[in-house]
């Protein structure tokens, strides 16, 4: 099922088996705005994640934004990729945008309290 335009319910659901998709309408029309900007597909690594997903990841937030529906990962390889790519989601005002070699992670927490960094 199409979520957006560009994004559909299995690409954004839960890695798991559940199928769980609670992404949240005001994140999902942000990242289809982001989506249009950046001109070209964009993998998704992970989306909404169920409590149970989210406890079985190594280093995941507690309380991440992904079980709240408000983050994606999306794999981005190649540094001038990742540049332009994070250039384009501060642009576009993520709040929460961190990178890893392979996968760059963009939330929507308030720009009032913005975070970024790099994770393994």
């Amino acid at each position: 099922m199409q979520l957006t335009d560009h994004f559909t319910q299995n690409e954004l659901a839960c890695k798991c088996g559940c199928g769980r998709c609670d992404m949240r309408g005001s994140f999902l029309a942000k990242l289809e705005k982001f989506r249009i900007a950046w001109g070209k597909p964009m993998s998704i690594v992970s989306g909404f994640r169920c409590e149970a997903k989210n406890l079985s990841l190594k280093n995941a937030a507690k309380n991440s934004p992904h079980i709240r529906g408000r983050a994606v990962d999306v794999r981005v390889r190649g540094s001038f990729e990742r540049y332009m790519f994070l250039k384009l989601a501060f642009a576009q005002g993520f709040g929460g945008i961190a990178v890893n070699r392979t996968t760059v992670h963009l939330d929507d927490r308030p720009l009032s309290d913005p975070r970024s960094w790099h994770y393994y």
